[in-house]
This record gives C-alpha cells, structure tokens and sequence, in this order.
C-alpha cells in the first residue's frame, strides 16, 4: 500500500569508502538489536568491500554503549574486521547523525558514502545528506524487516517504531521539515 513512498534502491558498481547504517535501536527490554537494525548491520557488511569503513550511528546516550556494542559484534561475527568499524555516539536525532557523518567522511576523505537504512526512513537520510553536502556521490540500499517497539528515550519514539504505519507518517511527516531540523541540529561534540 504504501510501497510507492519507498525509493528504488541505487547500488555502486565498485567498491565505496563508508558503508553507513543509522541507529535503529534495541528491543523494549534492551536484549537485542531490533530486527531492522539486524537486518541493516547485516546488510552493510555484505556490501562492504574489501577496504570500506563501515559506519555505525548509536544513538542517545543512556542506550549507545549497547546499541554500539551489539552492532559492533554482529559487524564481527558476520565477517567484518573490527579495524573497519566506526562508531559514533551522542547523537539525539537524525539530523545530527548526518553532521557526524559529514565529518568523519571529511576526515576520511572519502569520496562516497553507502546508506543502509529502512526503506521508510531513507528518503529523510538522502535529503538531509543531499542538502548539507550537495558534491557527496551517495549510494543507497532500502532495507524491510518486522517492525517491533524500540527502546528510545521518549515513548513516542518507541511505538513509532513497532508499528508501520506510525513509522511511515512520522518519516513522511518530518521528510517537509529535514532543512529547517538541519539548520537547528547540533554537533555531537554540544551534547556534553
């Protein structure tokens, strides 16, 4: 029904500098990664090449050690050298995860980025990238998994993310407001 907000995946024909995931979060009682964000960390590993930097966003502080810590040993156990993980961290939204990403892509140097991310929720990543960093050559790979409610910080953002159709309106919603939530985003480094 709603297939048709998704956008076309866009892969790269050779090797990309930075595979990124976003933070998708854990499960209400903090055991596991949700199943989207299984399925992304999963995803990128298998798209990573031989020398790409795979990118993990963690984000709010009371839950990144473990959202971090699950996404790095699954990237490990799936295959990935650890050497080739980054994580970042302190991150309240996904505005300020595109600043964060900027700058480590900077600080790489990289020439272009891979987005792994749920299908929903891409089309916000690519714009946000888009209209901070226009000459950045982005790749992308939707991702569908089982929705199941997320631990965050605020209730709102947990059942958003158990149930589809909450999660589609809140990504079709704020897709119109990503430059204003840009201008207003803060670096990760103003958190503390």
């Amino acid at each position: 029904m709603f297939e048709w907000l998704a956008v076309p995946d866009c892969l790269p024909r050779h090797e990309v500098d930075i595979v990124y995931v976003p933070a998708y979060g854990l499960v209400w009682n903090k055991s596991r990664l949700t199943a989207i964000n299984t399925a992304c960390v999963k995803a990128a590993v298998c798209q990573a090449g031989k020398k790409s930097k795979v990118v993990f966003s963690c984000a709010y502080p009371i839950l990144e050690d473990l959202e971090g810590n699950a996404r790095k040993s699954l990237a490990i156990a799936s295959g990935l050298d650890e050497n080739r993980i980054i994580l970042f961290k302190d991150i309240g939204n996904s505005y300020e995860e595109v600043l964060k990403l900027l700058e480590i892509y900077g600080n790489l140097e990289a020439k272009n980025i891979l987005i792994v991310a749920e299908r929903f929720h891409l089309p916000r990543v690519i714009s946000s990238l888009r209209l901070m960093k226009p000459d950045v050559q982005l790749y992308w790979l939707s991702i569908s998994a089982p929705f199941e409610i997320a631990r965050e910080p605020s209730v709102i953002k947990s059942v958003r993310m158990g149930f589809k159709i909450l999660w589609i309106l809140w990504n079709v919603l704020l897709y119109p407001l990503t430059p204003y939530f840009l201008k207003s985003a803060k670096p990760a480094s103003s958190h503390r």
